[in-house]
């Protein structure tokens, strides 16, 4: 009935949860219809019935090949992949020191970062682990960037007492001092223009993780769990550092490492900008989309 009142061209569906009504009603009116999946389906039933109704419209997107491969099938002419983009200039030309003046932090910090909301699947629990392990001479920071979960998830206990648990265990840890909370935060170019390094811990496969394209569009080096869409994005000992996933002790030996060569993770920061560039601009995005629309219009 609405697809009938507003007349489309094209119908381009931004979940899989409205995809399959959506796609029915678009092919009974004879409109052409685009799926984006963003997710990495956990249960196996709905990766068996997402790979079915995936040919359900006329094209699927995917936002990386993790996702498309998730679904139980290699690409097939409706279903294509098209990475995720990331405005990169907003990341170029920001005035540095505005944050670690903030955080009123030693010029000779290590100051390291983690984006995300505050719940259980970001890890950051793995992350205060793995931090409280390190024995570096330099001084280190911690600084964890991220506010409360959206509505939706608002009511769940799990959710809701993640941050008091979060900061319980920095207390249990004697981190003190060492370890921030901002909550939400609107400046994001201007704190991954101040960090050295950002850190990545969730505790499920990533579908994709824009934040770490954005990370290296502020030409940080980051380092992230090898699993997911991160392996489409950073490559090991090249862009970042990749590590065995949900293993503490395995990320604060790639911390280590990465404390004891900084002018080698530097480079690799370059490098990572050097890539966003070529590969995750929202330019990119932009055109292979309106390239799908084309094609189906």
């Amino acid at each position: 009935r609405l697809l009938k009142e507003l007349s489309p061209d094209l119908v381009h569906v931004n979940s899989y949860r409205v995809g399959i009504p959506f796609s029915l009603a678009s092919r009974k009116l004879h409109i052409p219809s685009v799926w984006h999946l963003r997710d990495i389906p956990e249960s196996g039933a709905k990766k068996k019935l997402l790979s079915i109704s995936t040919r359900l419209p006329d094209k699927t997107i995917a936002i990386s090949h993790a996702v498309a491969f998730a679904l139980g099938k290699k690409l097939h002419s409706g279903l294509i992949v098209i990475h995720n983009g990331v405005e990169i200039n907003l990341f170029q030309n920001v005035q540095p020191g505005k944050f670690r003046k903030e955080l009123n932090l030693a010029e000779d910090t290590i100051l390291l970062c983690s984006i995300g909301q505050l719940i259980p699947w970001k890890g950051h629990d793995l992350l205060i682990e793995a931090f409280q392990k390190l024995s570096v001479e330099q001084p280190l920071h911690l600084v964890i960037v991220g506010g409360n979960v959206s509505p939706i998830w608002a009511s769940s206990r799990e959710y809701s007492d993640y941050r008091e648990y979060l900061e319980q265990l920095v207390d249990n840890h004697n981190l003190k001092g060492r370890v921030t909370f901002t909550g939400f935060r609107d400046d994001i170019p201007q704190i991954l223009t101040d960090i050295d390094l950002y850190i990545h811990t969730a505790t499920s496969p990533e579908p994709f993780g824009r934040v770490l394209v954005e990370a290296m569009a502020a030409k940080k080096p980051v380092v992230a769990p090898n699993w997911g869409g991160i392996p489409e994005i950073v490559t090991d000992n090249v862009t970042g550092l990749l590590y065995e996933p949900k293993n503490v002790a395995h990320l604060a030996e790639r911390l280590e490492f990465a404390f004891e060569n900084l002018q080698h993770i530097t480079q690799m920061g370059e490098v990572g900008l050097k890539v966003a560039r070529e590969q995750f601009t929202a330019e990119k995005y932009v055109e292979k989309v309106q390239a799908v629309y084309e094609g189906l219009l």
